[in-house]
């Protein structure tokens, strides 16, 4: 996982079980209202990594996660004029009707960059709390700017398991090679499934955690990076997957051909085969230089006992779908005559 998300899946461990921490602020009410949030309050706008908020109470914390030492002024104080009702609007939260929704705006970065980061805020005239994230422990810094519940949460430093949470491992700024296994791992799944089409959005769907809470120019950034691993393991793969575009539309992935539809030996090796990223190819036995006649014997003996046994590496399916006995048949008849030759 990349470094830079290690604070928002801080931020979201508060709210999302990730199977190591208790979520604190969950228990206190609060859910995961949107990522990615564009806003637009009093002429500004800013972008909100993201909105925790608790629709009993109305309470609303758009939050922002550094990934640096440094601050964005403008950003800060476009922060500063949100509205409470703004954010409800551009979020996904059910406020009770007769409670008046209230906003707190929270900062979180890496524990290394924190006193850099309150300094950018102090500079700015920028009251907000910050949590510093380090291995093992969530500190809350410039608590007099935070709300109660952030302060009864964190009156001493919240412990942690030393993993840090990996609820999100990619997001709209990741590489191509940081998001590509979870579409690898999607699309086996639809494979799995004997489907024969799905379009990139839903196979972003199916990638990427919370993808419908994601503003939408996040959703299209991620369509089209998905879009752009589709195309590449289309070229690696071509008899299994096809890419198809049209004007205005991410695209849709044809599934062509299933391993489903092989023998259990071959389906396991094909599916094997597109986790590699490679297409499945037979491997020939190992003969070293200075080898025996009776070495090389045993060796295609040893490759038919695991082809036999269903141990080997080669698949009894070619890839183009027939079988391989005449293959094996061809072996045998190679041992055959070295050892008539032997003899």
């Amino acid at each position: 996982m990349e470094e830079r998300l290690i604070p928002i899946n801080a931020l979201l461990s508060l709210v999302e079980s990730d199977g190591i921490n208790p979520p604190v602020l969950r228990q206190h009410g609060y859910q995961l209202a949107g990522l990615e949030v564009p806003m637009a309050s009093g002429g500004s706008r800013v972008v909100a990594d993201v909105v925790l908020a608790n629709g009993a109470t109305g309470h609303l914390v758009p939050a922002e996660a550094k990934s640096g030492s440094n601050i964005e002024e403008d950003q800060g104080k476009r922060y500063a004029a949100l509205d409470a009702r703004t954010v409800v609007r551009s979020t996904f939260v059910s406020v009770e009707e007769r409670v008046e929704p209230s906003i707190e705006v929270l900062y979180a970065c890496l524990d290394r960059y924190v006193d850099r980061v309150l300094l950018g805020l102090q500079k700015a005239e920028l009251h907000f709390p910050v949590l510093s994230v380090a291995t093992g422990m969530i500190t809350l810094r410039n608590p007099d700017a935070a709300g109660d519940v952030l302060r009864s949460i964190f009156v001493e430093p919240l412990r942690r398991s030393p993993r840090h949470a990996r609820i999100i491992r990619f997001d709209p700024d990741s590489d191509l090679d940081s998001i590509r296994p979870s579409v690898d791992a999607a699309l086996v799944a639809e494979l799995a499934h004997s489907k024969r089409e799905i379009t990139i959005h839903s196979l972003a769907e199916k990638a990427t955690p919370h993808f419908a809470l994601y503003g939408h120019a996040a959703q299209q950034k991620l369509c089209k990076k998905i879009a752009q691993i589709i195309g590449r393991i289309a070229r690696e793969h071509p008899e299994t997957y096809a890419l198809q575009r049209a004007q205005g539309h991410p695209g849709i992935v044809r599934l062509l051909r299933t391993p489903e539809a092989l023998d259990p030996k071959g389906r396991t090796q094909s599916y094997q085969a597109l986790a590699r990223n490679r297409p499945a190819r037979r491997r020939a036995p190992k003969v070293h230089p200075g080898q025996t006649e009776l070495a090389v014997e045993q060796a295609l003996l040893d490759e038919l006992e695991a082809v036999d046994a269903g141990e080997g590496t080669q698949s009894p399916v070619k890839e183009d779908g027939t079988d391989s006995a005449p293959r094996e048949a061809a072996v045998k008849e190679e041992v055959a005559g070295d050892r008539s030759a032997s003899a």
